[in-house]
């Protein structure tokens, strides 16, 4: 529909990293080195973190005995050291690299830096856990919800009771990032650092809502060449390999955060730019009037009683937002409602306002 508020053109900022992505691919001649590095060096890059708080054997006897069960919070500690970025990072978020001579901790695994950990009890020397592939798609008519698959590889009995406990339980929520190693800007730079929400997912405190607004900061940032989301495993599956590992699938589906991108402007404070013509908000009217654009309208002209009035009235009682319509008469009058015996109705009147369908589409369109 000409006019059409419902979805929106592609983002200016995409736009421009299109053209500058074209610009390089289209060169015939005088590449310069971030040129070749960036057509011939980037790859793409996953992320997953657990947010799920594990309880020492402290809490579950507690909890059994019903003490303090309030003060119980768990920790963050097991889903900190089991983030998985090209493998699994160490406690201090870094990359692993090199084999673990020395014995790892059966138990939590996680105190190793290194990318070879030996399980000297059970399987000996073998390599970390690490993300395979990653597939996401969006669900819905309008794309509002994200669904995405992750899979990852076990190698050891030890790390698989690991992932297990944080990531292969269903409802648990969990952050998934993504990406591309390394990206030109908008203006044409290279950039060759990968970031991505830090430590601070594993604060004490911290909100969806607060992530979420770091991953927009992050989108933004990277000129749309970062993507996250915050979800919850909805389904989990895992088989065991001949080669002695586990591979592991998770199912997880999007909190709605895709909301954002969709701008449908039933939000009526993004199209009316006068504040003085909505009512307190704490009132039935002030109500009805945020709960859609069209809400808007239709309250606005329940207040109009001129028994004839036309598109400048309705511009002066809802706003200028509405001078694109077409020209119009409508009309008011009290209606007589026969409400006969029918649940014990009586007559009553009620007032009307008639406008031309023609406009009520036009209000739809524009």
């Amino acid at each position: 529909m000409a006019g059409s508020n419902h979805g929106a053109p592609v983002k200016e900022s995409v736009a421009t990293q299109l053209a500058q992505r074209k610009a390089i691919m289209e060169k015939r001649a005088g590449r310069t080195p971030d040129d070749l590095m960036y057509m011939n060096g980037k790859t793409g890059w996953i992320k997953l973190s657990s947010s799920v708080n594990t309880l020492s054997d402290a809490d579950v006897i507690s909890i059994a005995s019903g003490t303090d069960i309030k003060d119980i919070k768990g920790s963050s500690i097991l889903a900190g050291y089991n983030v998985m970025l090209g493998g699994v990072l160490r406690p201090d978020r870094g990359l692993r690299a090199g084999i673990d001579i020395e014995p790892t901790d059966a138990i939590t695994g996680a105190t190793s830096n290194y990318a070879y950990q030996n399980r000297a009890q059970s399987t000996g020397i073998r390599p970390m856990p690490g993300i395979t592939s990653m597939t996401v798609k969006s669900k819905n008519t309008y794309g509002t919800l994200r669904e995405a698959d992750v899979k990852f590889q076990c190698w050891t009995l030890e790390d698989f009771e690991i992932m297990e406990q944080i990531y292969l339980r269903p409802g648990f929520s969990v952050l998934l990032e993504w990406g591309h190693s390394m990206y030109i800007d908008n203006s044409g730079a290279l950039h060759k650092d990968i970031e991505t929400i830090g430590n601070h997912y594993f604060r004490d405190g911290v909100t969806m809502k607060q992530i979420l607004g770091d991953i927009a900061t992050l989108r933004e940032a990277t000129c749309n060449n970062y993507e996250g989301m915050i979800g919850y495993i909805q389904n989990f599956s895992w088989t065991y390999s001949p080669n002695g590992g586990y591979e592991c699938s998770v199912s997880i589906i999007s909190t709605g955060e895709v909301l954002e991108s969709l701008q449908m402007r039933f939000d009526p404070r993004l199209r009316v730019n006068d504040p003085s013509k909505f009512d307190d908000p704490t009132t039935d009217e002030g109500k009805e009037q945020l709960k859609s654009t069209y809400h808007f309208i239709a309250q606005k002209l329940s207040k109009i009683t001129d028994t004839t009035f036309n598109k400048a009235r309705v511009v002066d009682e809802c706003g200028a937002f509405l001078q694109d319509l077409q020209e119009f008469t409508g009309y008011y009058n009290d209606v007589q409602l026969d409400g006969g015996s029918w649940m014990g109705l009586i007559d009553t009147e009620t007032p009307m306002q008639w406008i031309p369908i023609r406009t009520f589409f036009d209000i739809f369109n524009n």
